[in-house]
C-alpha cells in the first residue's frame, strides 16, 4: 500500500500519468520491480498505447524507474524507499509563466515547454508571435500568479488568455503577481 500512496499525492503530471502509478503501485505492493506490456496497462485505463508510453515518460525519473525491452515490455521498479511527494525534485514540479505578444493582443499563459508553445500557437496565428517574457517557477505558485494577472487585466480579455493590451502592460500584471507570490524580483 505505501507504494500506492504516494501516487495520490503525485503533483505535476497528467491525471492518466497518476493513474498509471497507482496501476503500477498496486502491482508492486509486494514486488519490487515488475514486467508488464504496454497493451496491458493500456487496456486497464482504456486508452491507446501511444498515451501509455507518453504516461511512462511523464513518469520516468520522477518517480520510478522503467527500462524497456525489444518487445515493448516495460520493467518498472520503485524505490526501495518510498517518495514523499512533497519533496520531488523534478521539472514536472516547474513550469513557466510567459507573455507572447501578437499584434492586436497579447497572451498571458504557463508551459513546461515554451518553445513547443510557441510552435503550436504559431501554426494557427495570422500574425508573428513573440516572446515578451518567461519565468520558471514551482507550478503552484504559477498557476496562482497566472490567474492573478489574468483577473487584473479581465476587463481587456479578447478570449481565453488573450488580453487587448501592449505586452509591456501583459509584462507588468506578471511580474506583479509573481512578486505576490514572492517569485522574481
Amino acid at each position: 500500500m505505501r507504494e500506492m500512496g504516494w501516487a495520490w499525492q503525485l503533483s505535476g503530471v497528467t491525471p492518466l500519468a497518476k493513474l498509471v502509478a497507482l496501476y503500477l503501485g498496486d502491482l508492486h505492493g509486494t514486488i519490487p520491480a515488475s514486467t508488464i506490456s504496454v497493451a496491458k496497462v493500456a487496456a486497464f485505463c482504456g486508452v491507446e498505447e501511444n498515451e501509455i508510453v507518453e504516461a511512462f515518460e511523464e513518469l520516468r525519473g520522477v518517480c520510478i524507474q522503467i527500462e524497456e525491452d525489444e518487445n515493448d515490455n516495460l520493467t518498472t521498479t520503485f524505490p526501495l524507499v518510498p517518495y514523499n511527494a512533497g519533496v520531488l525534485t523534478s521539472e514536472r514540479t516547474q513550469c513557466s509563466i510567459y507573455v507572447i505578444a501578437a499584434e492586436t493582443r497579447t497572451k498571458i499563459g504557463i508551459s513546461r515547454n515554451i518553445k513547443a508553445r510557441m510552435k503550436d500557437l504559431q501554426a494557427w496565428a495570422p500574425e508573428t508571435l513573440v516572446l515578451a517574457f518567461s519565468l520558471a517557477g514551482p507550478t503552484h505558485l504559477i498557476r496562482k500568479a497566472e490567474a492573478a494577472a489574468h483577473a487584473s487585466l479581465s476587463s481587456e480579455r479578447v478570449v481565453g488568455e488573450w488580453f487587448a493590451v501592449p505586452s509591456g502592460v501583459a509584462v507588468d500584471a506578471v511580474r506583479a503577481a509573481l512578486a505576490d507570490q514572492g517569485i522574481g524580483s
